[in-house]
């Protein structure tokens, strides 16, 4: 009897301490899972933090499918699944980081690329201190902070350099004014001087050879010189012409020479017949292109 009760006995202490075995492995195993979801939910909150600073761009739906099934992995306190969206949701950020450096990157090569020599040196500091900036916060991978500093940066570069063109605009249309203005009074100058300048009796002497080269080689083949007529001109208003004052030439020696009128003020050269019927021819490069016929 006494055997029996000893064997009751030790039955009862290994079921409590089966019991209490498994108590314990439950117990820890409820641990485990909490422990893993706590540490999971405080990995999502600062992935949730950090992406606020992110452009997630494409990205954007897998993202937040990625943080709505991890809420659930840790409602539900899956260690297996857990594990894997944490895998999924490092790869994804780590993803999302290069390309967000790679854009800001380009971005920087941008603004820098652009011509600040026309700033000032106090817009020329700005924009160094926002590239600066800029730079920083890509090391710190806070992209969305360093896209609104771009932005800022480059919308006053727009202003301020807008600025300057429009200013050098205003600039080189006053100058080509100022160009223009100064043409016109050098040629209203010259017009003037035109005007009141008369050819002399050697240019006019220059321009009947010129424009006679016949008469001219037959003066040298005859051995005849031009000799100026002083006082000797013809009447205007008998040949319609507009002249009002001539240098008078004619070869000499030679039989019945044609005289030359060469007007003072324009320089028109006229040559009039050796005989028979009064007229005058304008003469331009050894041709008669014009002739006035004189009354008799």
């Amino acid at each position: 009897m006494k055997q029996l009760n000893n064997k009751k006995k030790i039955i009862i202490a290994i079921a409590i301490i089966a019991i209490i075995a498994i108590g314990a492995v439950v117990f820890e195993g409820q641990y485990s899972k909490r422990k893993a979801a706590n540490e999971f939910n405080d990995y999502l909150n600062t992935v949730e933090e950090n992406a606020e600073n992110y452009i997630l761009g494409e990205y954007e739906e897998e993202f937040n499918t990625l943080i709505v099934n991890s809420q659930r992995a840790i409602d539900i306190k899956n260690e297996w699944l857990i594990g894997e969206l944490q895998q999924e949701l490092g790869a994804l950020e780590a993803k999302i980081i290069e390309e967000n450096q790679i854009e800001l990157g380009k971005t920087l090569e941008e603004l820098k690329a652009i011509d600040i020599s026309k700033l000032g040196e106090d817009k020329t500091n700005e924009v160094s201190t926002g590239i600066s900036e800029i730079e920083q916060l890509s090391e710190e991978n806070k992209f969305n902070d360093a896209n609104k500093i771009v932005i800022e940066v480059k919308e006053n570069l727009e202003v301020q350099l807008a600025a300057i063109a429009e200013t050098e605009n205003q600039a080189e249309i006053k100058k080509e004014a100022e160009r223009q203005a100064e043409i016109e009074k050098q040629n209203e100058i010259n017009a003037n001087l035109s005007k009141s300048k008369e050819i002399t009796v050697d240019e006019a002497m220059n321009l009947v050879m010129k424009e006679d080269k016949a008469g001219l080689d037959w003066a040298n083949e005859n051995g005849a010189k031009l000799i100026y007529l002083p006082n000797c001109f013809p009447s205007s208003k008998d040949f319609g012409i507009t002249e009002e004052t001539y240098n008078a030439f004619v070869y000499d020696p030679g039989d019945s020479p044609a005289p030359y009128f060469v007007g003072k003020e324009t320089g028109n050269v006229y040559k009039g017949p050796t005989n028979g019927p009064l007229y005058l021819d304008v003469i331009k490069d050894g041709k008669a292109i014009k002739r006035y016929i004189g009354k008799e």
